[in-house]
């Protein structure tokens, strides 16, 4: 198992608390229904330390689809992802925080493409 540094286990241990009750209001995976015990970040990388503390980036998530489907980094299934959260989590819903804790430019993801995938999935 990889190591965790001393500074990434602070944030970890600083943020854990309020995860962890915003994952108690989530009980269910968004994409397959399960229960939920995972929270997925919608940024990784050098930038994720960002999103871990951001519940704009924060999706609830079942171990399977946290280290499956939830990992394609296709714009496509970015997309797909945030009208999950949209639906479910609309009061932390933040394109444009999820966008600037990407590096991404202001005009990078539109809400109407958002939206194109609510209307499609639900």
């Amino acid at each position: 198992m990889k190591r965790i540094s001393k500074k990434w286990q602070k944030v970890i241990d600083e943020f854990a608390p309020m995860r962890m009750e915003w994952l108690s209001h989530h009980p269910r995976c968004w994409r397959c229904g399960a229960r939920a015990v995972c929270i997925h970040e919608f940024v990784r990388g050098s930038d994720r330390h960002h999103a871990f503390r951001s519940p704009a980036c924060w999706y609830a998530a079942c171990p399977i689809c946290n280290g499956g489907v939830l990992n394609v980094t296709s714009g496509e299934y970015l997309r797909m992802q945030l009208a999950e959260k949209l639906v479910n989590d609309p009061d932390n819903f933040d394109l444009q925080e999820i966008i600037r804790i990407r590096g991404w430019g202001p005009n990078a993801l539109t809400l109407k493409e958002v939206v194109e995938y609510v209307v499609v999935q639900f």
